[in-house]
């Protein structure tokens, strides 16, 4: 998306919608805007870029600081990335947000340990040696997650992610090795010890 003006702003003490359109017509509830600029007359003196993204988000406010009182070209560009520029030099560049969320990472890392437990314990029971078992989860945790994210695609409230493919893929064989070190060795401990 490109959104590519010639403005004069002038310093103005209030803020101003300069471009937009609104995510719902009719009233301003979030995500406000399926893309808007502003200008922010109160505070910084910046023309800021917003969009709404499916999943409910407001993404912004990007912003960059053109001359007041001129008649100055301003463009926002996002493909991924976001980038603002004046009179054709670059003033910003970003990505829209921090993919390492630290509470999502930590679910995501809990998420699937049970799973890499029960299926741990499942083959363990059926004699099936531990490396095969452990690349078995880690190939069925993965696919599992793949499938899970893919199937985000057409979820508007979702937000699909290979770091979560990652942490569920580790999530499961951590919790075959908490199999592994905990329970497989307790019983192997106890049958020696009636033998």
């Amino acid at each position: 998306m490109t959104i590519s003006m010639q403005i004069a702003l002038e310093d103005y003490p209030l803020d101003g919608v300069i471009v937009a359109k609104p995510w719902h017509w009719g009233w301003q509830e979030s995500p406000y805007y399926q893309y808007g600029v502003e200008f922010d007359g109160d505070n910084s003196k910046t023309v800021d870029f917003y969009f709404g993204d499916t999943s409910g988000i407001l993404r912004g406010p990007f912003s960059v600081k053109p001359p007041l009182g001129v008649w100055t070209h301003i463009a926002f560009v996002y493909d991924g990335v976001v980038r603002g520029y004046v009179d054709g030099r670059e003033q910003l560049v970003t990505g829209i947000g921090d993919p390492w969320d630290f509470g999502d990472t930590v679910i995501n890392l809990l998420l699937f340990i049970p799973l890499g437990f029960g299926l741990a314990a499942l083959t363990q029971s059926k004699g099936v040696r531990p490396v095969k078992v452990i690349l078995f989860i880690l190939v069925f945790g993965a696919t599992l997650s793949l499938g899970v994210e893919i199937l985000q695609c057409w979820l508007p409230t979702r937000e699909p992610s290979f770091i979560d493919v990652a942490t569920n893929s580790t999530s499961s064989i951590l919790g075959a090795f908490l199999y592994y070190i905990g329970v497989y060795q307790a019983l192997t401990r106890f049958n020696r010890f009636l033998v």
